[in-house]
């Protein structure tokens, strides 16, 4: 009978992708709610989007799923276009 001594072998999440995806979580709901209050009142649809992205991050990076590196990458580059757009 062999004893799991590695945290992957039981499933076990770390610690460090937990609190970066709960982190994730928080801030992308954030986002999410605030830049829908802030759409009604007339303001950019981009922090919805931001926001929408974030929580699928933080739910890719839960699950242990490498495409949250791929979504995040593409918030950033989206975040950096939109910043020299709006200059």
């Amino acid at each position: 009978m062999a004893i799991a001594t590695s945290t992957n072998e039981r499933g076990v999440r770390s610690w460090p992708r937990v609190t970066a995806a709960a982190a994730l979580l928080l801030v992308g709901l954030t986002n999410l709610g605030l830049g829908l209050w802030l759409l009604t009142l007339g303001g950019s649809a981009y922090y919805v989007l931001v926001g929408l992205a974030m929580v699928i991050t933080a739910v890719l990076l839960w699950r242990r799923d490498e495409r949250a590196l791929w979504v995040y990458a593409l918030v950033v580059a989206a975040t950096l276009v939109w910043a020299l757009v709006e200059v």
